[in-house]
C-alpha cells in the first residue's frame, strides 16, 4: 500500500495546524500558499484572540465568562452553541498556536 501524502492549500493558522497534526500522525504533508506564511491573513489579523488560561483562571476567569463576553460583544446575534464550543476549545487552540510558534502580545485584559 502506498504511503499517504496530503496537500494542504493555505499557510494560515488552520493550514499550519492541519499540517502539524498530520505530520504528528506520520503522514507526509505538502503545504502550498499563495503568500509567504509570515504574510498570511492569520498573521495580518489585528482583532486579537481571547482565551482562558491558568493565570486568568486564578483571577476567576472561566469558559462561561468567555462565552458571555463573546455573545454580549456580538449583540446576542450569534448562534450560541458554537460560541460555547469555541470558548471551550479556545485554551487548546492557543496552546496549539504556541506550539506553531505564533508570537502573541499578551496583555492582562
Amino acid at each position: 500500500m502506498a504511503k499517504k501524502r496530503v496537500m494542504i492549500i493555505g499557510g494560515g493558522l488552520a493550514g499550519l495546524a492541519a499540517a502539524m497534526k498530520l505530520a504528528e500522525l506520520g503522514i507526509d504533508v505538502d503545504l502550498m500558499s499563495l503568500t509567504p506564511v509570515k504574510r498570511s491573513h492569520s498573521v495580518c489579523a489585528q482583532g486579537g484572540i481571547n482565551s482562558v488560561n491558568d493565570q486568568t483562571r486564578q483571577l476567576g476567569d472561566n469558559e462561561w465568562l468567555h462565552f458571555d463576553d463573546t455573545v454580549y460583544g456580538g449583540d446576542f446575534l450569534q448562534h450560541q452553541p458554537p460560541v460555547k464550543e469555541m470558548a471551550d476549545w479556545a485554551p487548546k487552540v492557543i496552546d496549539l498556536m504556541d506550539r506553531l510558534g505564533v508570537t502573541f502580545n499578551r496583555t492582562p485584559e
